[in-house]
């Protein structure tokens, strides 16, 4: 995908960014990256009442290993406001 990009000018008009930033450097890491995205909200409080917000790809990888480090009958709420 990067190479016909860099090699259609057309295309890569779609793209204000650098195509390899935003698809990484193959497809693994790709994948990786936009799984690990999915669950993080940007501020989860822990069981032991800990207040933790977003602060990135730290941020993200934390969320993920503390969900699954989680023991099994444990409920996740998730928690949508306006304010």
């Amino acid at each position: 995908m990067i190479r016909a990009i860099l090699d259609d000018p057309e295309l890569a008009e779609r793209f204000t960014d650098d195509p390899i930033r935003f698809f990484g450097p193959d497809r693994e890491a790709f994948v990786t990256e936009r799984a690990a995205q999915v669950l993080p909200t940007p501020a989860l409080l822990t069981l032991d009442g800990h207040w933790r917000e977003d602060g990135g790809p730290a941020y993200r990888r934390w969320f993920n290993t503390y969900l699954d480090t989680l023991p099994p009958e444990t409920m996740v709420v998730r928690v949508l406001y306006h304010s």
